[in-house]
């Protein structure tokens, strides 16, 4: 077996996923591939109720299954059928014992090697006619066309695939799925069902991993005096640009407008007050995924002995102007009741517009 090692922007290391059954890893545009559609080696059982037998967990011993390659399949459209490596039974023909439709089940392994600073999100693309249930070590992942509730050997798939055979993709994704790290096996085990009396079924999936990155700011906690400059970055080296930088705080999206830094991997916060203070977070769409960073937390230090802020009014040839030491926010009145803090957060000076200079009372708080 082969491995593939990528470094990503000194931030990420791609560990590649190989398949027991001895397939090369393969890259591209971010992705390795784990299983391919065709000559994957599946084991799988069609002639049996697997109901309670613990069959989809990871220590399973299934030596008397049958194996296969992939694709599987009972079908006549010429589509399909050329792709298909293992013939099985029709589903209209009943298993030993059992009524009509059959449900087939299908096992494979392959081993995972963690990148490192980064989080895995499985790309399942599969063909597939009716219905499925997909499990990673023994854990349920995604149902396609089966309802919600106990999956038994009778259960029905709700409807068909959109084109009426498996011609199309259902495709999903696992984001930081269950999986096991090497030297242990994980195992996907699927099992598929008929709408109906059914007369084909199809199945097989092109299983490929990806690698996003975490992040986290540097330093994730500070303290700042007020009014003095705050800085949180997160590294990113800049060879594989993402779409987009945003940067939250408590949650929300801060205005370009207002912090032209919020678009930037470093957030820069000139003139820090009470209002700056609480968690802040990175989000990246990487891949067009949203990639969102550990949270940073910055608090406010305020210096004893200089917590009242002063202002002082000059008359300019533009008109009046509000003048005070840069420290804090300057806020505005028309009645010395209510405030409210002046549009876009100005330094000092600020030019106070025409139209208003007659009608508004000014402080800054600190």
């Amino acid at each position: 077996m082969l491995s593939t090692t990528h470094t990503w922007q000194r931030l990420l290391m791609l560990g590649c996923c190989l398949l027991t059954t001895g397939f090369a890893c393969s890259r591209a545009n971010g992705q390795a591939l784990l299983i391919s559609l065709t000559n994957s080696v599946w084991k799988y059982e069609q002639d049996r109720n697997m109901d309670d037998t613990g069959w989809q967990s990871a220590v399973f011993n299934d030596e008397t299954w049958s194996s296969g390659l992939g694709l599987f399949g009972f079908e006549v459209n010429p589509e399909i059928d050329p792709l298909i490596q293992t013939r099985l039974q029709s589903p209209q023909l009943p298993a030993p014992g059992l009524g009509a439709p059959r449900v087939y089940y299908f096992r494979t392994q392959f081993d995972y090697f963690h990148g490192d600073f980064s989080r895995p999100i499985l790309i399942i693309s599969n063909r597939l006619d009716d219905g499925a249930v997909f499990y990673l070590n023994g854990e349920e992942v995604k149902r396609i066309r089966i309802a919600d509730g106990p999956v038994r050997y009778f259960t029905m798939a709700t409807n068909t695939p959109t084109s009426g055979d498996a011609t199309g993709w259902d495709v999903f994704e696992l984001d930081n799925p269950p999986l096991r790290w090497a030297p242990q096996r994980n195992v996907l085990a699927v099992e598929v069902h008929q709408r109906g009396l059914s007369g084909d079924i199809v199945f097989g999936s092109v299983l490929s991993i990806e690698y996003v990155p975490y992040l986290w700011p540097t330093p994730t906690f500070q303290v700042v005096t007020q009014c003095n400059t705050a800085s949180i970055s997160v590294p990113w080296d800049g060879g594989i640009q993402p779409a987009s930088f945003q940067w939250l705080h408590n949650g929300i999206a801060i205005d370009p407008a207002l912090n032209p830094t919020a678009t930037n991997t470093t957030l820069v916060i000139p003139n820090m007050q009470q209002q700056h203070v609480g968690h802040y977070q990175l989000s990246v769409i990487y891949r067009q995924r949203p990639v969102m960073s550990s949270a940073a937390f910055l608090s406010l230090a305020i210096t004893p002995n200089d917590w009242q802020g002063s202002i002082w009014m000059t008359t300019e040839r533009t008109g009046v102007r509000v003048n005070w030491d840069g420290c804090g926010a300057l806020e505005h009145s028309t009645n010395l009741v209510h405030w409210s803090d002046v549009p876009a957060n100005p330094i000092s000076p600020y030019d106070v517009p025409p139209i208003l200079d007659r009608w508004l009372f000014f402080r800054v708080r600190r």
